[in-house]
């Protein structure tokens, strides 16, 4: 008997179900969602000295991306970076370093306290920072954390 004799409908039937439901399976998982993860940002245009300093977090990843235009920091001297949450006050997130274009990944608690309508200011410090614990030096300027629309 030649194949296309052997071959029944219903063996056609039960192939085509078949890729039907693997079809169904792969495009109904999040496999092919876009997963929006939210950025936030914010600026700061100090009205004490000539800087500007923009801020980007990847909330997914914790990863602070900072770009600086303006001055550096005196000789012996460090931008401070500090969040000013409800209910915790200041909250150092670290010194930024003396480059123009850097990033910081923030630990499990500076996460937790960076979201959406926190502030975030910059402090001249001590080369290492603040040894208080809050900011000794002059507040060089503050800004809002906002989510990102346009990407």
């Amino acid at each position: 008997m030649p194949w296309h004799r052997r071959i029944r409908v219903w063996e056609y039937a039960i192939g085509g179900m078949a890729a039907a439901l693997v079809a169904y399976a792969v495009f109904s998982s999040d496999a092919f969602n876009d997963v929006q993860v939210p950025v936030l940002q914010a600026s700061i245009a100090s009205t004490e000295i000539d800087l500007q300093v923009a801020f980007a977090l990847n909330v997914g990843t914790g990863l602070l991306r900072i770009e600086q235009a303006g001055v550096a920091p005196a000789e012996g001297r460090v931008f401070e970076l500090w969040v000013i949450a409800d209910g915790v006050g200041l909250v150092s997130l670290g010194v930024l370093p003396k480059v123009r274009v850097t990033a910081l990944r923030l630990d499990e608690s500076q996460s937790a306290l960076v979201r959406a309508g926190v502030t975030l200011a910059l402090s001249d410090e001590p080369t290492g920072g603040s040894p208080t614990g809050s900011p000794t030096g002059v507040v060089l300027g503050a800004g809002a954390l906002q989510v990102l629309t346009n990407l």
